[in-house]
């Protein structure tokens, strides 16, 4: 994979992923922990209790900004059509999942529903949901790092093992959290995502084959695309 042309938006890109990614570890790393499950929650609690409807926005924001450690060298179709899939993902997860316990907090003076913004099933979901999706984050960041700091041809590091490790990462992440909310909605919308980002992969790869030939057909020829050994 070759390394991005840098401006102005690749440098402020990375920026509002690393925040992302630091919030997205203060909201949701505590349910790693093997603490009581009504503690493993405390920070999206909190949240619904102080700023209301603004935690879905939040929340939002926080998964769109990891598509700041993308590292797209131009704005195609394919890229915009992906990041539309990936943002259209979070805002129905978040609003699907965030927003019942937000109504349920609102009417429980009078109602007495629960409040409780996990109030469906098990806690083990949520764990390996979280689990998966930080695996997919450590792919796309240090993806990212290694792209960032190259020029050229980048056949090392995690490129060695998968031509687009970012574009599994970032799967990786919504997969998780289909896992961890388990959804019909989110469920659909994780396969044409996913599809959309084979598409905008095999976008790049004839870009690079222009550009990189012979040492870029070798490349690939011995490096699977998404999954080690796989596929």
């Amino acid at each position: 994979m070759s390394s991005p042309v840098k401006t102005k938006a690749t440098e402020w890109g990375p920026r509002l992923g690393t925040i992302g990614f630091a919030v997205f570890m203060v909201l949701y790393g505590a349910e790693l922990w093997p603490w009581p499950e009504a503690l493993a929650y405390w920070p999206n609690q909190f949240l619904g209790r102080h700023i209301g409807g603004w935690r879905i926005a939040l929340n939002v924001a926080v998964v769109i900004a990891f598509l700041g450690f993308l590292p797209y060298s131009r704005a195609t179709r394919d890229v915009w059509r992906s990041r539309g899939l990936y943002s259209a993902f979070a805002l129905a997860l978040m609003t699907e999942m965030l927003g019942w316990p937000l109504i349920a907090y609102l009417l429980s003076p009078v109602t007495h529903l629960s409040s409780d913004p996990y109030p469906h099933g098990a806690h083990w979901p949520h764990v390996v949901g979280t689990a998966i999706s930080f695996l997919g984050l450590v792919l796309v960041y240090f993806g990212w790092r290694r792209i960032h700091t190259a020029a050229g041809l980048v056949t090392d590091g995690l490129y060695s093992w998968i031509r687009h490790p970012q574009y599994t990462g970032i799967s990786l992440f919504a997969l998780g959290w289909a896992v961890h909310f388990h959804t019909w909605l989110t469920w659909m919308l994780l396969i044409p995502m996913t599809l959309a980002y084979v598409s905008l992969a095999r976008a790049e790869e004839e870009a690079a084959l222009d550009e990189f030939g012979q040492a870029y057909e070798e490349y690939a020829s011995r490096t699977k695309g998404f999954i080690p050994l796989v596929v």
